[in-house]
């Protein structure tokens, strides 16, 4: 068991090395507002990714290996592009709502927007998959 005076060492540690101590929040980590950004963009980059194979698949009068190519650097592309997105592009952005939506003392309204971004997604996804008759 760790008693106060360790506690207190090290959170002090933390805060020398420049971490600070994750806030209490009722939500678990995976439904927190980076967390939930991050998913969406990759679920709209995985249909992105699907479409463009599509069409290089369909549309091109090429040999199998360059298609096989064309489909690589697609993926390669989009992924990259979205890990360079999330990392320099929206990381300003994303920080500032972030700090907006954690000063709201309720966690729902966030939780409502996402569930309806990831409900719009549902639909973007049964659509592009054909998977609603």
């Amino acid at each position: 068991m760790i008693d106060l005076a360790s506690a207190a060492a090290i959170g002090s540690s933390a805060a020398i090395m420049g971490r600070q101590s994750s806030r209490s929040s009722p939500l678990p980590s995976w439904l927190r507002q980076r967390q939930l950004l991050t998913t969406e963009a990759v679920l709209l980059v995985a249909v992105g990714m699907e479409l463009a194979q599509r069409w290089i698949t369909t549309h091109h009068a090429v040999p199998w290996w360059v298609k096989t190519l064309e489909v690589m650097v697609v993926n390669a592309g989009l992924l990259g592009g979205l890990l360079l997105l999330l990392t320099t592009v929206m990381r300003g952005s994303l920080m500032s709502a972030t700090r907006a939506v954690q000063s709201v003392p309720i966690p729902a309204p966030l939780l409502v927007v996402h569930g309806a971004v990831m409900l719009g997604i549902f639909a973007v996804y049964t659509l592009v998959w054909d998977f609603w008759k």
